[in-house]
């Protein structure tokens, strides 16, 4: 279907807002708990930028490996951060918004439902861990993702 990006951003800038309004509200917690996550600071940024790293690179990997297509595989960098955070950082790096956001989605889905189990088994229980885990790379994601795709093109 070839409908621009303006009258498709029309219709959907409802669920846009709610997005945004939800990523805002994951950061309330965060912010609560700051004085507990500066102690911590330098190992769970290491953390936070092996795992973002991870991440990127094992989804543009397995498609690089599957001959995607380039354009699918650029959506695929911004993907691990929210959907909101996912569209802007798409158009930064030109590529399609749209097919970001459905990424970004799919892989929210996939956190939500694996993520509790995964860090359960890890023995994760704090809840400024968990929290830090589930929720923080979205802000290095929109800072980082950026320059790193401008690095490699």
């Amino acid at each position: 279907m070839n409908m621009p990006y303006q009258r498709y951003f029309e219709g959907a800038q409802f669920v846009h807002f709610l997005l945004g309004t939800t990523t805002v509200a994951l950061a309330v917690p965060i912010h609560r708990g700051l004085a507990i996550l500066e102690t911590r600071l330098i190992p769970l940024t290491i953390a936070l930028l092996c795992g973002g790293a991870v991440a990127i690179a094992s989804a543009v990997g397995i498609a690089t490996y599957l001959s995607a297509d380039a354009a699918i595989i650029d959506t695929f960098y911004p993907k691990s951060v929210t959907a909101p955070i996912a569209m802007g950082v798409a158009e930064r790096i030109s590529v399609s918004p749209t097919l970001t956001a459905v990424f970004a989605i799919v892989t929210g889905i996939l956190g939500a439902i694996l993520g509790s189990s995964i860090l359960n088994l890890l023995g994760m229980k704090a809840w400024w861990q968990r929290g830090f885990a589930m929720g923080m790379h979205g802000i290095l994601g929109a800072i980082l993702i950026p320059i790193v795709v401008a690095y490699i093109r």
